[in-house]
């Protein structure tokens, strides 16, 4: 039993060791996104803590209760695109079915929140 426990350590480090190295080579993983005329940006860092906001004098003549939504719907948006660069920075080095549980999944090409980069595929 502790020989199996020993291995499972082992392995459990040299994962984490190399996750640690692979998002130290990507550099800070976060989800942006911004609306379509620009007025309205947000940041995110992967599971969605909200990391920057900028307002443009002009998203504000609609009111706060559309600005609101508007900052609601990029965070979502940003939120997604944290996640699939996160799976796509630790993608070789753990397994996806582990990425997807943590909620860090890949967005399809052809998805509307998909970037115009391709994370190094």
């Amino acid at each position: 039993m502790e020989l199996a426990a020993a291995r499972v350590a082992e392995q459990a480090d040299r994962a984490g060791s190399a996750a640690a190295a692979r998002l130290a080579r990507s550099g800070p993983v976060v989800g942006k996104a911004s609306s379509g005329d620009g007025a309205v940006e947000v940041q995110v860092a992967p599971g969605g803590l909200l990391t920057g906001v900028t307002i443009h004098r002009s998203a504000l003549r609609h009111g706060s209760a559309v600005l609101a939504d508007q900052i609601m719907e990029l965070a979502q948006r940003a939120t997604r695109r944290a996640g699939d660069r996160m799976y796509h920075a630790l993608a070789s080095v753990v397994d996806r079915e582990q990425l997807e549980t943590l909620g860090y999944e890949p967005i399809p090409d052809d998805d509307p929140d998909a970037e115009t980069y391709s994370y190094g595929r």
